[in-house]
């Protein structure tokens, strides 16, 4: 399966490259395809590298959005204008949430445009991209199974390793592996090489390729799901409606970043070395693990510490932006959540929040699997890729709530966000800095713009991501970790005995503020 992803990766790479000179609308269909083509890659190496599982799962997912956006505009209601439509109404709603905050952003220009170039400076203001970002399986099914060949509900399990629902981290245990929070499962990795390979082979004009065909029968042996036979669903992206033009398309022309930004950067990841020090005395499962291990609190314990190092290592070895800005806006999103359900609150509150995750979960996966068994899925199939170790009394298979009685309230990505009280001078930062990274995560044409900043400098590949969202990814993801890790660790101290870990997490957590001061003069959020 690794070898007929490669090799399909191989032929999408062939011959392209960013046209330096072409006009507003071309640079932005060419970085839309070269976005795809490094994301695929990127789920790719994850994969060989046996790294993150949902991380390559939230990838996969964006390859897809991508794959659709370009069916879309390819549309009869679509057009690749609408690419630079959405970037003026990214800028917009940029300047929009900034106001309606209350937050002082003085480098607002750079958030907006960190290409040097005046022809990305503004942006014509028309009819803009639909959202390919929210329930992809009922909004557009036919038009996801014509480019994946796989069931249409495999999007919404994407989607749930893309915000990191409990459920999703179960897509990296096995009885064959030992490393938990990492490793994808077989049909799991099969699953986000066929969707990663499909989708990018749909952005780049491969779909009838051989190396398309071969993939998807290698990836069929692992994960079983085959939708040849099955009656064809009707929405397609046809019927999405574009997004209303923008009122107002501001002009954003800050130039190339100072040599003081890019000096404070270089102090900013020299700043968190502390942390990652501080992260190698992370207390260990080790002498449990010959027991059972709770995996209600260790499969998070695990997640974190996976997604810190593919953090560090993106920092240290120059890897993909791509890498950095999902792994960071995962901690970040995770840590919130962890927050929200742990942070001053007193037992009662604790146990309602936690029975409100743990549902959410259980929810998640239930309806997974009966979306699935709804498409003529045979049952024996969602088994083999939900239940991993075989049917137990697991907290994420069973509900808390009885039924007929109304679930806890989880609170939504923004309300955590919000509820986060740790101090900064403007607490409101958080959500735009989810805003800001979240950009990244989806591809949108501002995002894109950021994830290849250094290109047009001549910088190597390392280098791309504009010295922004750099430092935010940094800040965010080890706030994020610090927060998830003040919350976990308490817990598994009491369910395995462990040490006292207080003094440690408290710790965690004084660094994670030195680093956000580091990172504060070059993103100026918070």
């Amino acid at each position: 399966m690794i070898q007929k992803l490669d090799a399909l990766m191989d032929k999408a790479n062939r011959g392209f490259e960013l046209r330096d000179s072409a006009p507003t609308p071309e640079i932005l269909t060419d970085l839309h395809e070269f976005s795809a083509v490094n994301r695929a890659d990127e789920v790719y190496g994850l994969l060989v590298r046996r790294d993150s599982a949902v991380l390559a799962g939230s990838l996969s997912r964006t390859v897809l959005e991508s794959a659709l956006s370009s069916k879309w505009m390819g549309s009869p209601s679509g057009s690749a204008a609408a690419l630079e439509s959405t970037l003026a109404s990214d800028r917009e709603s940029l300047h929009e949430f900034i106001s309606k905050s209350d937050l002082s952003v003085p480098n607002i220009d750079r958030w907006c445009n960190p290409i040097p170039t005046d022809r990305l400076a503004s942006a014509h203001a028309g009819p803009g991209l639909p959202n390919f970002q929210i329930d992809l399986a009922r909004r557009v099914p036919v038009t996801v199974e014509a480019v994946t060949e796989l069931p249409a509900p495999v999007a919404n399990l994407l989607g749930m390793c893309g915000h990191l629902n409990y459920a999703s981290t179960w897509t990296s245990v096995s009885r064959e592996s030992g490393n938990i929070g990492a490793t994808a499962t077989a049909p799991m990795a099969a699953l986000f090489a066929q969707v990663a390979g499909t989708a990018v082979a749909s952005v780049r004009g491969l779909d009838s390729d051989s190396t398309v065909t071969d993939l998807i029968d290698a990836c069929q042996v692992d994960h079983k799901l085959d939708i040849s036979g099955l009656t064809t669903p009707r929405k397609s992206v046809e019927n999405l409606v574009a997004r209303p033009p923008a009122t107002n398309s501001p002009y954003s022309d800050a130039g190339r970043p100072t040599r003081l930004v890019n000096s404070l950067l270089r102090e900013a990841t020299a700043s968190a070395q502390p942390l990652v020090d501080l992260y190698t005395c992370a207390p260990s499962l080790a002498e449990i693990e010959s027991r059972e291990i709770n995996l209600t609190s260790a499969l998070p314990f695990y997640t974190t510490l996976e997604l810190l190092r593919v953090v560090v290592n993106s920092l240290r070895d120059g890897s993909s932006p791509y890498l950095l800005v999902s792994a960071s806006r995962l901690l970040f999103e995770h840590g919130a959540r962890i927050a929200w359900q742990t942070h001053r609150l007193s037992v009662e509150e604790i146990e309602n929040r936690y029975i409100a995750v743990m549902d959410d979960a259980t929810y998640r996966k239930k309806s997974m699997i009966d979306q699935l068994t709804n498409r003529g899925v045979a049952p024996e199939i969602s088994e083999r890729l939900f239940y991993p170790l075989g049917r137990g009394d697991y907290a994420v298979d069973n509900m808390r709530t009885p039924n007929g009685t109304k679930r806890p309230s989880l609170a939504s990505p923004a309300e955590q966000l919000r509820a986060l009280d740790i101090g900064f001078a403007e607490p409101g930062w958080v959500e735009l800095a989810y805003k800001l990274l979240s950009n990244g995560v989806h591809a949108t044409p501002l995002g894109m713009l950021h994830t290849i900043g250094g290109y047009y400098d001549g910088t190597p590949a390392s280098d791309w991501l504009s010295p922004e969202m750099t430092a935010l990814a940094l800040d965010t993801a080890c706030l994020g970790a610090a927060l998830a890790m003040y919350g976990i660790v308490p817990i598994l101290q009491h369910q395995h005995g462990l040490s006292d870990q207080a003094e440690w997490t408290r710790e965690l957590i004084g660094l994670s503020k030195r680093v956000h001061n580091a990172c504060l003069p070059i993103h100026f959020l918070g």
